[in-house]
């Protein structure tokens, strides 16, 4: 064989054996499984901002009602009666450091003076201070025809004698304010030492009426002795139910003068 002969087969067995690795190349990437797609990079967690939560709302004790000032109230005998039978039904009175009292005064101040619109004068370390009687309305006497006339020197009398040179605590309405609205202190009055409820006293003898137009602890109580009052026709009761102011009878007629 000649050289050229040798080197023409040696070329062409080259090329069948490029054709075949070549081939075989394409045969083992079709079978290769296809590539797994690319993910997208992992992103970090969310951050959320910590929740901003609204101050919470202190809410104070309630603003005390301010009492209104003083008016007198018409009494009258109609049905709001309370009969009793027995001791039992009687309600407790209130004493005066326990219960609804919102505080007391421990301390003993001297009345000077009974006013006849149910305020005393007290001599309060030296200085003379008008205290009103919580609970207690000025009543007034109906005389007919829509009038009515203020009881005077009729309910201030019991009053006097009841408190006048006496020694009284005080204490306090938890939802009223200590004073009204003409800034005059209004207060529970227990005389001392033997600590009588002296507001509901003047109530409970029918000398004093309980007020409709504001509300205090011991309203219930107090409207239950004046019922009981009303009932027994007690103090100015009565005289309600008599109707008008009592006196002399009117002088009869003269005589007509005689015919000659």
């Amino acid at each position: 064989m000649t050289w050229k002969g040798w080197c023409g087969g040696a070329m062409a067995g080259l090329a069948v054996v490029g054709l075949v690795l070549l081939g075989a190349g394409l045969l083992a990437q079709a079978a290769a499984p296809p590539p797994h797609p690319k993910l997208p990079p992992k992103l970090p967690p969310p951050v959320h901002p910590p929740p901003v939560h609204p101050p919470p709302v202190v809410v104070g004790p309630a603003r005390p009602r301010v009492i209104p000032r003083l008016r007198p109230i018409v009494i009258d005998d109609g049905p709001d009666v309370t009969v009793v039978r027995t001791v039992t039904e009687l309600p407790a009175v209130p004493p005066p450091t326990k219960g609804t009292q919102e505080s007391a005064d421990t301390r003993a101040y001297k009345v000077l003076k009974v006013a006849d619109n149910y305020t005393v004068t007290l001599d309060m370390d030296g200085q003379e201070s008008t205290v009103r009687l919580l609970g207690v309305a000025e009543p007034q006497v109906p005389e007919g025809e829509g009038r009515a006339r203020p009881v005077g020197q009729i309910g201030i009398g019991f009053m006097r004698n009841l408190l006048l040179n006496e020694y009284v605590t005080l204490a306090y309405d938890p939802d009223l304010d200590k004073k009204d609205e003409d800034g005059v202190t209004v207060a529970y009055l227990y005389r001392s030492p033997d600590g009588l409820f002296a507001n509901l006293e003047v109530v409970r003898q029918g000398f004093g009426i309980v007020p409709t137009d504001y509300e205090f602890a011991h309203a219930k109580t107090f409207k239950f002795y004046q019922g009981k009052a009303k009932a027994d026709t007690k103090g100015l009761w009565g005289r309600a139910k008599r109707g008008p102011r009592e006196g002399k009878p009117p002088p009869p007629p003269a005589p007509a003068p005689a015919t000659p």
